[in-house]
């Protein structure tokens, strides 16, 4: 009997690591086949020894647009090419996501980040700009706006999250480095998982656009496991400090169906900031910028205007 049940049990783990393994062979292909589509026009800026990709669209007053995380700066080139109408739009990769690169013991802290797009913004040749961060992106716009204010003339936070409210693994799974490593590249990270979870992030998944889709995932599956991780042990501990300090006017826009990124940080935010406006974006989740394009393109630019 026990060794009936322990050759069930050998099937069974055989069976899986070949779908793993197909999964995993499947999910390569995609990507390979479809990284060479990825738009690459832009130059990198070696900052802090990470050298950090940046495209640029357009010309006018600058803006400079900051990703969240497991993604790049594609999430917002179709935003960025509508806004470049208007203004000069800067649009980047964060450290070792994208088109960037990664260095040794790189710092993936809110507040490394924040001086770290400082000084890129310096190196950018712009004495003022416009800051716009989606999830993960508007914690580090809202922390460069503190930090750097003469830097900022205004943010835009969009579904602004907390990195500890969404690990990439349970914790008790994270503690175990090696298997959370294999568990991130061959199951969450392959494009069945990838692309279930994106669909997710969108109340109406007729916004869902699988052409730009295919794109990100041809970049996110080469992200290192490691990168995955540090990003958030980096940051789980997290807690917003002194926003109140923050003087700019920033603008907040919530996608009041997303589950990621709950209305309640926007909330809190609009209550701690001293010159903010909240807009919530009705049967709009995580993606607001496309489940409702227009309407979100007309609350920015109302509010840059206001700004000049």
């Amino acid at each position: 009997m026990i060794r009936t049940l322990m050759r069930i049990l050998l099937i069974i783990i055989a069976v899986l690591m070949i779908l793993l393994g197909s999964n995993s062979a499947v999910s390569a292909f995609i990507a390979i086949r479809n990284i060479d589509k990825v738009p690459d026009e832009g130059d990198h800026y070696t900052v802090n020894n990470t050298r950090i990709f940046v495209r640029n669209f357009g010309s006018g007053d600058p803006m400079l647009i900051i990703h969240g995380l497991s993604s790049s700066g594609l999430t917002f080139i179709e935003i960025a090419e509508l806004l470049s109408a208007e203004r000069k739009v800067y649009l980047l990769d964060l450290p070792g996501l994208g088109l960037s690169g990664i260095s040794v013991n790189c710092d993936y802290s809110i507040i490394s980040m924040a001086r770290t797009i400082s000084e890129l913004i310096v190196l950018l040749g712009v004495s003022s700009i416009d800051l716009m961060g989606h999830g993960f992106g508007g914690e580090i716009a809202l922390t460069i706006a503190r930090e750097y204010p003469q830097s900022v003339r205004s943010v835009i936070v969009v579904n602004p999250s907390i990195p500890a409210s969404n690990p990439p693994l349970p914790e008790w799974l994270l503690s175990k480095k090696r298997f959370s490593k294999m568990l991130l590249k061959h199951v969450f990270g392959t494009y069945p998982f990838e692309r279930s979870v994106a669909e997710q992030k969108y109340h109406n998944t007729d916004s869902f656009d699988t052409e730009r889709f295919l794109l990100e995932f041809s970049l996110s599956y080469w992200i290192s496991s490691d990168t995955i991780i540090d990003y958030y042990q980096s940051n789980k501990d997290y807690a917003p400090e002194e926003q109140n300090t923050i003087r700019q006017p920033v603008l907040i826009i919530q996608g009041a169906e997303d589950t990621l990124s709950p209305t309640d940080r926007s909330q809190e935010l609009n209550t701690i900031l001293r010159n903010s406006m909240l807009v919530v974006m009705d049967n709009c989740a995580h993606f607001p910028m496309y489940e409702n394009q227009s309407a979100f393109l007309n609350h920015v630019k109302s509010f840059l205007r206001s700004v000049r």
